[in-house]
């Protein structure tokens, strides 16, 4: 834990980071069925939609051991997190034009005259891209913020107290596999 927060703290901000990673997750389930319903039966593109989104948690949870991890997987960890997030996005961008062609209302007038673009396929496209991709993105900013923040919350620790019964024997275990090895290593060097 850092110097200086509380238990609270340190929850309160896990819980912030995480929060849109599983609110994105949830949309974009939503979004993936309806994306996996163009080629399969409701049925299947529920379990799909589930089952991405059930493998893009566990790359969620997995950034939590990130430190523990090899080059390699670390890399592959990442990989699988961008990947899942470029699925969530053309699910979302699918859905999103869908919805906007579905339902054409003055929002999307306003949205084009923003742009100043004219109301059309052109238009409708752009806004699909653009409201599909920012929570995914989002969340990936924030999946590396929360993963920045637990390594550091592995690597300082504070010293509190006494070291229990059981750091203190690890420790003596230590000290004598340490003495152990270097005397070995007096041996090979006398000879």
């Amino acid at each position: 834990m850092l110097e200086g927060t509380s238990k609270i703290w340190r929850w309160l901000t896990i819980g912030t980071f995480s929060l849109p990673p599983a609110i994105t997750s949830l949309v974009s389930a939503i979004h993936l069925y309806v994306w996996f319903s163009i080629g399969q039966n409701s049925v299947l593109a529920t379990l799909l939609a589930i089952a991405f989104e059930l493998l893009s948690i566990g790359s969620f949870v997995s950034i939590t051991q990130l430190k523990v991890l090899d080059d390699f997987a670390r890399k592959a960890v990442w990989i699988a997190i961008f990947f899942l997030a470029a699925l969530q996005i053309l699910g979302n961008v699918y859905s999103v034009f869908v919805y906007i062609n579905s339902n054409s209302t003055t929002l999307v007038e306003h949205a084009a005259a923003l742009f100043k673009m004219e109301v059309g396929d052109a238009t409708n496209r752009w806004l699909s891209i653009l409201l599909g991709s920012i929570l995914p993105v989002t969340s990936l900013f924030f999946l590396k913020i929360l993963a920045s923040y637990l390594m550091a919350v592995e690597t300082i620790k504070p010293k509190v107290g006494r070291p229990t019964k059981e750091e203190a024997e690890a420790r003596e275990q230590m000290k004598k596999k340490k003495n152990i090895i270097n005397e070995r290593i007096k041996q090979r060097t006398l000879f």
